[in-house]
């Protein structure tokens, strides 16, 4: 009787199986459209942060019939920071800076060089510096969006705690949020929650500070007001 009923419900003589473990995650994803004779493959980066567009291949024959192909790579924030034509035997080349000014354009013929064109750079002492710039909208939406997912802990909620604490994070050149970190504190329940809400609207990737064309690091201090309503 007692065997049957194990039996019935699963006991210790019919144990579940054990659900397979989980791969590695493939540090690229590759996906491919064709569109009337046009040929486009996509190579998505999927292990730096949020998965970004990191390479598109297009091949197809242009109006004369003649093969063509355009390699183009991506900064993980979206704009072009190469792209390469080729198209029967002539070669363009273009590369950017990462605030999307022109670097470099370089084109051949036969492989012959027919046009040239380099960015000259930044005269001695030239100081130039763009903020990082959240895909929501400015600092003052950061501040809103951090707010609106920060979630008032039940400990926090139960002993009164109410205060500002203040978070600090950083940009990085990549435009991933890193190094969050608290500057002011409020108790340890709070603090956990605000660096918590901080991580989530860290999800989305920014445009990184630029410093004289160049992506760099920039860090950030925010403010979290907490009052229990």
């Amino acid at each position: 009787m007692l065997a049957w009923l194990k039996k019935l419900v699963g006991g210790a003589e019919n144990p579940p199986p054990t659900p397979p473990a989980a791969g590695p995650v493939e540090p690229y994803r590759t996906e491919e459209t064709s569109d009337g004779g046009l040929v486009v493959r996509r190579t998505f980066n999927c292990h730096t942060g949020p998965e970004w567009l990191a390479e598109q291949l297009e091949t197809g024959l242009d109006e004369a019939g003649q093969p063509w192909q355009r390699r183009t790579w991506y900064f993980p924030w979206g704009p072009v920071r190469r792209q390469r034509t080729h198209r029967g035997n002539e070669l363009l080349l273009l590369c950017y800076f990462p605030n999307e000014e022109l670097r470099l354009r370089r084109q051949t013929t036969d492989g012959h060089l027919t046009d040239y064109y380099c960015c000259e750079p930044l005269a001695s002492g030239t100081y130039t510096e763009q903020m990082p710039r959240y895909p929501g909208g400015d600092t003052a939406r950061v501040v809103q969006d951090i707010q609106r997912a920060f979630k008032y802990p039940a400990v926090a909620l139960r002993n009164q705690e109410e205060g500002r604490v203040k978070v600090g994070f950083v940009v990085s050149p990549a435009g991933l949020v890193t190094d969050i970190h608290i500057i002011d504190s409020v108790s340890p329940s709070i603090d956990d929650a605000a660096q918590a809400a901080v991580m989530v609207v860290g999800q989305r990737r920014w445009k990184p500070g630029l410093q004289n064309r160049r992506a760099v690091a920039v860090s950030f201090t925010i403010p979290i007001t907490c009052r229990i309503a």
